[in-house]
């Protein structure tokens, strides 16, 4: 069993570090692996998406559109087919993923490997760019 994580972003730098970071406690599994789709990011964006790659170079794939295509996902989807994923998750680009869910995963797997889809919940947080401040604001429910 291959979880892949699939990221396609058009490159929210603000968003990214974290978004990546909370990949890596996936990643030490070494059951998931990452497809990283630049659809046409800024060139901060696409120096954060390669430094991350390169960290690890086993496990992740780096793609680059340098024209933003905006059907994103069905546009890429014969590079991700490629990787015949057995599971694959399309998180956003300012999506943190939590790691626990993928123990729950994995569990659910294990008790009933015939399954075809799994589902988790979010929590849900909403962030944005005080433009006056420059900072970032967070507001929890």
């Amino acid at each position: 069993m291959k979880l892949t994580i699939c990221l396609v972003t058009k490159g929210r730098y603000l968003f990214l570090d974290e978004a990546l970071r909370s990949y890596e406690p996936f990643l030490d599994t070494e059951l998931v692996d990452v497809i990283l789709i630049d659809n046409g990011a800024d060139d901060k964006s696409k120096k954060l998406l390669l430094d991350w790659k390169d960290r690890f170079p086993h496990l992740v794939s780096y793609f680059r559109a340098i024209e933003n295509e905006p059907s994103g996902t069905p546009y890429f989807w014969e590079k991700i087919k490629s990787f015949k994923p057995d599971w694959i998750i399309f998180p956003g680009d300012d999506d943190v993923l939590v790691f626990d869910v993928f123990k729950s995963f994995i569990a659910a797997l294990q008790n009933t490997p015939a399954i075809s889809a799994y589902a988790s919940s979010a929590e849900i947080s909403y962030s944005w760019l005080d433009q006056k401040n420059r900072t970032i604001i967070e507001i929890s429910p």
